[in-house]
Order: structure tokens, then C-alpha cells, then sequence
């Protein structure tokens, strides 16, 4: 059932209609353009003068000589920076990000991530707690292009992403229900590897993804943790918006990239939450591994025929006994193997 009689031209954009046209910007300077407007949000890679304070005035003048009003923002967010940004009325999606030198410093400890995707049955390394919950206050959906692990440029795949649940009611999706809690798991980083996980968690989520935090539920009830997140906004270049869950699943199912086929993506994620608790099913991600599984079947012309997904670990394999991969180097490997 539709929630909206039509959809809009451009679905991330209130009311359809087209953002104004402007001149050709680094990436860079669109970011900082976003944030000088909106004031709630600064996206992911961080640029260099993030990683500046105020009394290392010469990188900071070595920016200014180049782009004297690109420094004037900078600077205002500099002088922000120890305080978390109020949300925008003019943006939809009020997610808050952390800045890479509060990411490395936070209480001078470890850090907690946050895996609604793929890294719950592919755990980043280094980790020494997992903790299944909960986040709440926004829906997963296939909504973010990949072209860098499920797709390629030429063909992107499909991945998840998480959109801020009011600003998801303003749109048509087929999919018009999605539970008030968003399933995942936890990782517990530990301090002294903070900097390495951090860099391999750049580069496995880079396309498209920015760096935000949320407070995460235990499942156990007990005191919610502040972790890290990576998510596909809505004004990133990858995010596709919604789509007819039958094309969806079909491109889905024809798709794959450097690290293997899309549906075992879909399937893996399916069968990860499934592993978590009774309640952490999610029906958009239920009817897209439905659809494919129909696809596959049709194709190979048996209703018996089953895709070949790696099935994820149990719960029961994140005991202290559990194998981890000990290095970056090691993890990038493995999954690229997979």
C-alpha cells in the first residue's frame, strides 16, 4: 500500500522539487557549503582543516590562501566544535557527526560502532565486546548505490543505509510500515586500536557513507551506549531513494561487485538479524529476500532452488573463543575472499 499518491522527482527532496544550480565544487567544499547553510550536519571524509585546531595556524593559512571565505566557515566550526549542533529545522535528516579528532580522542578510551548492515556477521577487527540492540528513530532501507563492494560503477549494487524516520514519512515508499527499533549489534573497540579501525572502516564504508552517532538500546536493558555510526544521508551521491520493491529486488539479484554477489548481502543480512533475537526481523528486508528468492527461483525453474549466501555466525560464536582477525590487512582480505 502507497503512503503518497505519486512520487516526487527527485524522492530526497521535499516537495520534488530540484535544488538550484550552482557553479562545480570540490566535494570538499560542498560539504561545508551544506553545513554553513543547515548548521547540523558536516559530512565525511573530514576535510584537513577538521583535523587543525586553532593554534596550528599554518595549515590553516595555507587553506586561506587559496579560498580566504572556505576559511571564514572553517574557522566558524573550529569555534563550534566542543559543542554538539543543534538540529535544523530546514534539514529532515537530523543526524549529528563526529569530527575525526573526537573520534580519537573520546575520554582517551576505546569507542563503540554501531552495524545495522553487513557488520553484523562481518565484525570489524579489534573488537572485544558484541552487543546485540537496538537504535531508534530512523528505518533501514535498500536505498543506498554501492560500486565499490556490491556493484561497480557501471552497474552499482544495493546496500543499506539508515533515514531519519521523520524525514522517511514524508516520503512514498511501497514499504509503508517499519519497526520502531532498528536491529544491529554493538562493537567495543578497543583504545589502543581505535586509529587502525578507524581507517579500515573508511575504507569499507567510503561510498557514500559519513560518520554520525546515536545512542544504541542493549538488548539486555541495560544503559544505552553512545556509538558510532556510519549512514547513507539522503544528499550523499549514492543514495537512490525509494523504489518499487519487484525492480528492486530484480537488480538486487543481478548485481555484484569486488566483494561478491548482492544477494548474498541481502540474504546474509536477512539470516544476521534472524540471529539476533525473535523480534529483530525487519519486513522491507523480509519481502526484498522474498522477491529474490522468487526471482531465483523462476530463473532456475524450481521453487527449491536457494541462492548461495555464507551463512552468518550464531550468537553463540561471539564468545570469548571467538576468531577474530587480527589485523586490517587480514580483515580486507578475508572479505574480499568471501
Amino acid at each position: 500500500m502507497l503512503r503518497r499518491s505519486s512520487i516526487p522527482s527527485q524522492p530526497h527532496q521535499r516537495g520534488g522539487k530540484k535544488a538550484p544550480a550552482h557553479a562545480p565544487r570540490s566535494p570538499e567544499r560542498r560539504a561545508f557549503a551544506r553545513h554553513a547553510g543547515k548548521r547540523d550536519c558536516v559530512c565525511f571524509p573530514i576535510f584537513a582543516v577538521l583535523r587543525c585546531t586553532l593554534h596550528r595556524s599554518p595549515r590553516l593559512a595555507q587553506i586561506s590562501r587559496t579560498d580566504p571565505s572556505f576559511l571564514c566557515t572553517s574557522l566558524n566550526l573550529l569555534s563550534s566544535s566542543s559543542t554538539r549542533p543543534k538540529p535544523s529545522k530546514a534539514r529532515p535528516w537530523q543526524l549529528t557527526i563526529m569530527a575525526e579528532d573526537d573520534l580519537l580522542s573520546t575520554h582517551g578510551a576505546e569507542f563503540w560502532l554501531y552495524g545495522y548492515g553487513s557488520l553484523i556477521w562481518k565484525p570489524p577487527p579489534h573488537f572485544d565486546r558484541r552487543i546485540p540492540g537496538w537504535v531508534t528513530g530512523y528505518v533501514r532501507r535498500f536505498w543506498q548505490a554501492s560500486q565499490d563492494h556490491r556493484g561497480t560503477p557501471e552497474d552499482p549494487g544495493r546496500v543499506a543505509t539508515l533515514i531519519e524516520r521523520s524525514y522517511w514519512e514524508q516520503l512514498t515508499d511501497h514499504h509503508d510500515s517499519a519497526p520502531d527499533r532498528v536491529w544491529g549489534v554493538a562493537y567495543r573497540i578497543k583504545a589502543d586500536k581505535v586509529a587502525e579501525v578507524k581507517d579500515y572502516l573508511d575504507i569499507r564504508e567510503i561510498n557514500g557513507y559519513t560518520i554520525h552517532y546515536a545512542p544504541f538500546y542493549p538488548a539486555d536493558k541495560s544503559e544505552p551506549i553512545q556509538t558510532l555510526v556510519y549512514i547513507g544521508t539522503p544528499d550523499n551521491d549514492q543514495f537512490v531513494g525509494p523504489q518499487d520493491p519487484q525492480a528492486l529486488a530484480a537488480h538486487i539479484y543481478k548485481s555484484r561487485g569486488p566483494s561478491g554477489l548482492n544477494i548474498d548481502y541481502l540474504l546474509g543480512l536477512e539470516n544476521a538479524l534472524d540471529e539476533l533475537s525473535p523480534e529483530s526481523g525487519d519486513v522491507h528486508i523480509t519481502d526484498l529476500s522474498n522477491r529474490v528468492r522468487a526471482i531465483i527461483a523462476a530463473e532456475q525453474g524450481s521453487t527449491a532452488a536457494q541462492p548461495r549466501v555464507s551463512a552468518p555466525p550464531s550468537a553463540s560464536a561471539f564468545s570469548g573463543d571467538f576468531q577474530k582477525d587480527s589485523s586490517v590487512r587480514e580483515q580486507e582480505e578475508t572479505e574480499k575472499a568471501e
